[in-house]
């Protein structure tokens, strides 16, 4: 069973814009893994993340060693439309790094509400996987990395990647696409971002956990109605995955950044 919701979205400095969550099904044999020794890879691919707490690689479990008992995985994904971070983010203004403030202003928003929306699901005892750093502890507060027990292991969640999951095959298979991640050029950003998280469920959770979902954006503090977010109108144009990348070649389509948002 497929949800997608069309969410308004408010910020609490008042800026609107719209969110498309999706929640779909997948029989975990089904679920695109890498090998177990490739898993920290994942994380290190590019200069990446290095795994910087209990919930990174090589402290997470194998996705094939989690809950054996679920035969299936609830993904759920957060669809942001990058023209509402090039709209209302600050800009790369002392920074080297194009886009830097739209990237990181998308980044913390769909992440943080990613948070939320799982947490509705944990308070239903379903193990979650998460995105990003483990949000049970700051980094620099992780015990696990310092060989430890951890020190709150109720909140302790695992990344998607961090499990094993290759998100960019498990976009392809949901949408049928290639997923952009941050290919940018100064004058270019991918037209949206898109964020994983995935709940075990067997096959009774796997009709209810649509409500749960539901409920879960409706209740949400930064919800709005979609009648409220404004229509935004930035140049499409089609580009193509630089060279030595993931999926190196294949189009995708990025915003036009008018001149005027890069000069203020």
């Amino acid at each position: 069973m497929n949800t997608i919701i069309q969410a308004g979205y408010r910020t609490g400095s008042g800026n609107v814009m719209s969110l498309s969550v999706g929640g779909y099904t997948i029989k975990r044999d089904d679920v695109p893994v890498v090998a177990k020794e490739d898993v920290k890879a994942l994380c290190d691919w590019k200069g990446g993340c290095k795994g910087r707490n209990g919930g990174c690689p090589p402290y997470a479990p194998y996705f094939e060693n989690l809950k054996h008992n679920m035969p299936l995985l609830y993904v759920i994904t957060v669809e942001f439309d990058m023209a509402y971070a090039i709209e209302y983010s600050g800009w790369w203004k002392g920074s080297s790094v194009p886009g830097l403030f739209i990237i990181t202003y998308a980044d913390r928003l769909t992440m943080n509400y990613m948070q939320r929306l799982l947490k509705k699901f944990e308070e239903k005892d379903l193990y979650c996987l998460g995105l990003s750093n483990c949000p049970g502890c700051r980094p620099a507060d992780c015990k696990v990395i310092r060989g430890e027990p951890c020190a709150k292991p109720k909140k302790r969640r695992f990344s998607v990647e961090a499990v094993g999951i290759l998100c960019n095959e498990l976009h392809q298979d949901i949408f049928g696409e290639c997923l952009p991640w941050w290919h940018r050029t100064r004058e270019h950003m991918p037209t949206k971002l898109v964020r994983y998280s995935a709940v075990f469920v067997d096959e009774w959770w796997s009709h209810t956990a649509e409500g749960v979902l539901t409920n879960a954006v409706q209740t949400d503090k930064s919800c709005t109605s979609p009648e409220n977010v404004p229509k935004l109108d930035y140049d499409i144009e089609t580009l193509e995955v630089p060279e030595g990348c993931l999926d190196e070649g294949i189009a995708y389509q990025a915003y036009r950044i008018p001149m005027e948002r890069m000069s203020r």
